[in-house]
């Protein structure tokens, strides 16, 4: 959950009130990746409530946060925000354009300061959505499926 973000449609993210509420003992972990798919109800949909689908991404943009990240040769890495040493640091402190991907789908690109807005990051280059299951009875999110764990 980020510290902060650069969204109109939530000016306090909840990472904030949680760092408010147990100090330092909460770390704020984002996760990021270069491309691939994932979950998310489709924000462009007339249906209601908003369905689920599967969204996938191309390779990331040069000058964007992801593009850069994915230059890192591992496949998968995290990042202590908090002990990162020049002159990481300074990139890291840098707000640039962000992919904030978060329940609805698709979502503007924001500029952020990693550094500010987490502890911790964790990046993949690749991800795949999970698969989506026929509902089963009541508890389900939505009417029509639901995701498996």
């Amino acid at each position: 959950m980020a510290l902060v973000i650069n969204s109109p449609d939530y000016p306090r993210p909840q990472g904030a009130f949680l760092r408010d509420r147990f100090g330092a003992g909460y770390l704020s972990v984002r996760t990021s990746f270069g491309e691939g798919s994932f979950i998310a109800y489709d924000g462009l949909s007339t249906q209601a409530p908003l369905p689920l689908g599967t969204f996938t991404t191309g390779p990331p943009e040069p000058g964007t946060t992801e593009y850069t990240l994915n230059l890192v040769p591992h496949p998968v890495y995290l990042l202590d925000l908090r002990t990162v040493r020049e002159p990481a640091r300074e990139w890291l402190t840098a707000s640039r354009p962000t992919t904030e991907i978060g329940t609805v789908w698709p979502a503007p690109e924001a500029d952020t300061s990693l550094l500010v807005s987490s502890d911790l990051l964790v990046h993949f280059h690749h991800v795949d959505g999970a698969r989506l299951l026929p509902a089963e009875g009541r508890g389900a999110p939505d009417a029509e499926c639901r995701v498996a764990t």
